[in-house]
């Protein structure tokens, strides 16, 4: 079942990734691209792990819900990431020390498939690269609450079919955003760079069943 979807993710990621031509599509606004936040001073990089692995006889992946606090992703939907450290080795590494961090996901278990498309996020000044691994068993998550107020575990084609899907209303402290496109999962709203991602995973698992 995981070796299915590691071998056409493999396949996939050796060809030109859609990139923008996927993160459009779920964008709620114009985002300016890596090649043009690379120029910029104050651009920070980061990684986000989209991890896969076996549950209930299915592939899942982690998502988790950031906490209440003062800040632009206060009570947003995003996978397990964070900002390169000095120390870090790479993208990749950065990606899963943060999963470790936040999720207590063993990474010595993970295994990396490779990267999707990186991805500019105006409101941390950020730019994004989401790092897809794999572990053959569900990880023991335990909770930063610091970082992480709830853990999401999504069937990972659930989460792909294209009927949950939808638009909304995005109401932040600060502004409000109209008819914005998101993803519904088990009550729970995803947009923005998370829905943007997801939507580039989604491209490249066109004609993989679940």
């Amino acid at each position: 079942m995981i070796e299915n979807l590691v071998n056409h993710l493999s396949i996939q990621l050796k060809k030109e990734l859609p990139g923008e031509r996927a993160h459009v599509e779920m964008a709620p606004i114009h985002r300016p691209s890596p090649d043009e936040a690379r120029q910029w001073t104050g651009t920070k990089l980061s990684g986000v792990l989209i991890l896969f692995y076996p549950h209930k006889d299915r592939i899942f992946t982690t998502l988790m819900m950031r906490p209440d606090y003062n800040g632009v992703h206060s009570k947003q939907v995003s996978f397990p990431g964070g900002r390169k450290e000095d120390g870090d080795a790479d993208i990749q590494f950065t990606a899963l020390r943060e999963a470790r961090e936040e999720l207590n996901i063993e990474t010595e278990k993970v295994r990396l498939i490779g990267n999707l498309s990186e991805m500019y996020i105006p409101p941390s000044k950020s730019l994004v690269t989401p790092v897809l691994g794999y572990s053959h068993e569900r990880p023991n998550f335990v909770l930063d609450k610091r970082e992480v107020s709830e853990l999401i575990e999504a069937d990972l084609f659930v989460l792909m079919d294209k009927n949950q899907i939808g638009r909304t209303e995005i109401v932040r402290a600060n502004y409000i955003l109209k008819e914005v496109p998101v993803i519904h999962y088990n009550g729970y709203t995803i947009w923005g760079a998370t829905a943007m991602m997801l939507n580039e995973l989604r491209w490249l698992l066109k004609g993989l069943k679940g």
